[in-house]
């Protein structure tokens, strides 16, 4: 796997420089570069002896005779010959013989080259548990290369093989994850596989592990283990894991440093041992919880979901809980003015929300205001609340916002505010301070909140090309059928 990760460090601080250039370009031939460490041990077979168990049928013998030839051990070189011993061991079903004989022809070794060749002896390796064969497939469907390119299928076939341990898929496994190829965005899950990688010496999971612990991506942002994963990154000619070993170096202390420098040494010595290296620091056990969280609802039949922007504001990572099962989400659009937010969480699947059309809320109008307020001290079920529109305006008379009564707690933020049919006619957006509010005026006020009028959000959901369901003026349905309604569209969101 090959990825140029260059960011620009010229002011020393990384950190203050949000889009610093990761550039990425992926390719993973090194997996079937580096494909075939199995070799039998035949030291004290005669090379005629392992010819006449090769011309006997032996799948093993003839399997150790495409080594040879292949290698030039013990006879001449000759990748011909090579790939018509691998062939022989290949057709009577030898695993390792089938992945050795895709990877020739798919350089093109011994025989032409041919990537749909190449795919169908992955293809019979992998189906038979060849990790390295699974990988390799992963990789050709990733690149499109003898198979349409098909990167859920890349992301099944690096699975299979991490799960064995396979080092290079586990990689790209991080790989995918960070980005949301072929698998939901998942920065954690990325951090994850490239653990499992880089405590394997998979120097390229290293430099990415080293530069999640310094951005806080899927992980606590931490310097030391990411001066220590950097060092053995750029130690193997990883510049950026460099450029944030030294940008580090730059701002830590030189007691800092040492540790971390004995971090590094620590980790590579494990590795060499065949050791799984141990955590370090308290930082990287601690289960992760969320920050913050609030409230969105299905807009669209891709897994859009509508949100505040202030709820995803500055987050390292996205969640959302429908009914009880997590989502990775990703951030697609934002609206920092209006306060909305776009998110895209593919897995979600459920009943999408109609959107009303009418021209205003009619002032007095029952609304229900449907979200998870208050996470982790009341229920984690949809909570309901009802109110009316007590008025067409927001604080300093804003017109794109409504006043409602219906009450709202922290939390509900970017949740939908329905009317008597079920149909969205704003998003929750505030509560009006009570504490500030009695400082100035004497008084507590009651049940004084905000959404963001209907008409806001169509226009930006429109901007974003979103298709959403219009509502019609349909018949008054009861407060327990919104609820259930509501049920089906609403999530909760977590910002980590």
């Amino acid at each position: 796997m090959i990825r140029s990760h260059t960011p620009s460090l010229e002011s020393g601080n990384p950190v203050a420089q949000p889009s610093v250039g990761r550039m990425y370009s992926l390719c993973f031939v090194v997996i079937i570069a580096s494909l075939f460490c199995h070799r039998y041990v035949f030291s004290e077979i005669l090379p005629e002896k392992l010819q006449q168990a090769a011309e006997q049928g032996s799948d093993v013998a003839q399997l150790k005779l495409g080594d040879m030839y292949y290698d030039g051990e013990g006879v001449p070189k000759d990748l011909a010959a090579a790939a018509r011993w691998y062939r022989k061991a290949a057709d009577q079903g030898n695993d390792f013989a089938q992945a050795e004989l895709g990877a020739m022809y798919y350089y093109g070794e011994g025989v032409p080259k041919d990537l749909a060749a190449a795919t169908r002896w992955f293809r019979k390796a992998a189906d038979q548990g060849n990790d390295v064969a699974q990988a390799a497939l992963g990789d050709m469907y990733y690149n499109g290369e003898g198979v349409p390119k098909d990167l859920a299928a890349a992301a099944r076939w690096f699975r299979k093989a991490a799960d064995q341990g396979n080092d290079f898929a586990q990689a790209a496994l991080g790989y995918m994850y960070y980005y949301g190829e072929g698998v939901p965005k998942d920065l954690a899950a990325a951090a994850r596989w490239y653990r499992k990688a880089a405590d394997q010496g998979n120097d390229f999971a290293q430099a990415e592990l080293g530069a999640m612990y310094y951005y806080g991506e899927g992980v606590p942002k931490d310097y030391l283990l990411s001066y220590a994963w950097s060092s053995l990154a750029a130690a193997q000619g990883w510049k950026y894991a460099k450029d944030i070993r030294d940008s580090l170096e730059r701002i830590m202390t030189p007691n800092q440093i040492a540790e971390a420098q004995r971090i590094s040494r620590k980790i590579d010595a494990q590795i060499a041992s065949g050791e799984k290296p141990e955590m370090f620091f308290h930082l990287s056990r601690v289960k992760q919880q969320p920050v913050s969280s609030g409230s969105g609802f299905l807009v669209g039949t891709r897994g859009e979901i509508l949100t505040n922007y202030h709820v995803i504001d500055k987050c390292n990572r996205l969640t959302v809980n429908h009914r009880g099962t997590e989502h990775g989400a990703t951030v697609k659009a934002g609206d920092e003015t209006n306060d909305l937010a776009l998110l895209i969480a593919q897995s979600v699947k459920g009943f999408v929300s109609t959107l009303s059309v009418s021209p205003q809320t009619r002032l007095g109008e029952i609304v229900q205001v449907a979200g998870y307020p208050l996470s982790g001290i009341l229920s984690n079920n949809l909570n309901i609340t009802s109110g009316n529109v007590s008025a067409l305006a927001g604080l300093a008379n804003n017109v794109t916002h409504l006043q409602i009564t219906a009450p709202v707690q922290p939390g509900n933020s970017g949740g939908p505010l329905l009317d008597e049919t079920g149909n969205v006619v704003g998003i929750v957006v505030s509560q009006l301070n009570a504490i500030e509010t009695a400082r100035y005026t004497g008084s507590l006020p009651q049940n004084v909140n905000f959404a963001i009028k209907v008409s806001v959000v169509r226009m930006f959901l429109e901007n974003h090309g979103v298709t959403y369901r219009r509502g019609t003026s349909g018949s008054k349905m009861s407060p327990e059928k919104i609820a259930d309604l509501a049920r089906g569209f609403t999530v909760a969101v977590q910002c980590w």
